[in-house]
């Protein structure tokens, strides 16, 4: 039996060695991908139920990159109390005559505190909350709402007031996407392994 195109047999055997690199390669590249588009739609989604900016929300996020060491990207949100202030907090008033006002919470004289307004839901108005009430935090800048808290009255004391966490909206929505980011990551690798392979044979 004559056996004839061992160019053809050692191209082979070549492509077969590549195999495995191209499909390390491809793993992590993908990792990277799907990382990539994770942060996006997160980002865009949690701001699309809360009233904070996405610049704020992706400050609060953190992607570790996968490698062809370690092929496993991670994307995290920062575990932060948000405090209320932060949702758009505006001081209500009503007059009182004699009052001298206070300046700092945007109260002028002959009115006094009469609750606070929020915004948190990114849909609908505000909430008005009647008893709550506005204290520059220290060391803050109280412009614009930054640097000053929400506090309600529990007996003696006060209490500081937080809204939603971007690390809460994020559990929340890393779980019901499970199945797509599967489903994305499938898709990424199969698309980037074809690549690579190809890389390969020139």
């Amino acid at each position: 039996m004559k056996i004839e195109g061992i160019d053809a047999i050692r191209s082979a055997a070549k492509r077969l060695r590549a195999v495995p690199e191209a499909s390390a390669r491809a793993a992590y590249r993908a990792a990277n991908t799907v990382a990539a588009r994770v942060s996006t739609m997160a980002k865009r989604d949690i701001a699309s139920q809360i009233n904070l900016p996405q610049s704020y929300i992706a400050q609060q996020m953190r992607t570790q990159p996968a490698t062809a060491a370690m092929p496993v990207a991670e994307v995290r949100m920062r575990l932060r109390a948000v405090r209320l202030a932060r949702f758009s907090a505006a001081q209500i008033t009503k007059p009182a005559r004699r009052a001298k006002g206070d300046p700092r919470r945007g109260i002028g004289a002959g009115r006094k505190q009469a609750g606070v307004a929020v915004k948190v839901a990114r849909t609908g108005g505000r909430k008005i909350m009647p008893g709550a009430f506005l204290v520059p935090l220290r060391a803050g800048n109280t412009a614009g709402g930054n640097g000053m808290g929400v506090f309600i009255r529990q007996g003696r004391d006060i209490k500081h007031l937080y809204g939603p966490s971007p690390d809460q909206l994020f559990r929340r929505w890393r779980a019901e996407a499970v199945p797509d980011i599967k489903r994305m990551l499938a898709d990424a690798y199969a698309s980037q392994f074809r690549y690579e392979l190809k890389g390969s044979r020139k």
